[in-house]
């Protein structure tokens, strides 16, 4: 990423002393719409990490749920894979894919 300061909706990677190391820019309140428009309430609930970003506040998640949220949302898009549905999660499974060998790895969601 740039040297800029963060900013509502992006996502970073970091390593455990907090330095980024990578990320992405997204629309966090789109990618929590295409989200909420394909999964019912209740399903929701049920998944481990989806239902814990939050556009409001900060989100973040340790190596192993990375895991997990990538399976997450690559089952999403293999289910609902519309173009409009791959465009705002590809970002967030590409990263995620990107560094899912890694250890001692932060990413970290940027609500408002």
């Amino acid at each position: 990423m740039s040297e800029r300061p963060i900013a509502k909706g992006d996502i970073t990677l970091e390593d455990e002393a907090g330095a980024i190391l990578d990320g992405a820019r997204v629309d966090l309140s789109a990618f929590l719409r295409t989200i909420y428009d394909l999964v019912p309430e209740e399903k929701l609930r049920e998944t481990h990490c989806l239902q814990f970003i939050a556009a409001w506040d900060d989100t973040t998640f340790n190596t192993l749920q990375m895991a997990v949220l990538h399976n997450e949302l690559v089952e999403l898009v293999a289910h609902h894979g519309t173009p409009a549905t791959i465009k705002e999660i590809n970002p967030v499974v590409d990263l995620l894919a990107k560094y899912q060998n890694e250890s001692h790895l932060y990413i970290k969601f940027f609500g408002d």
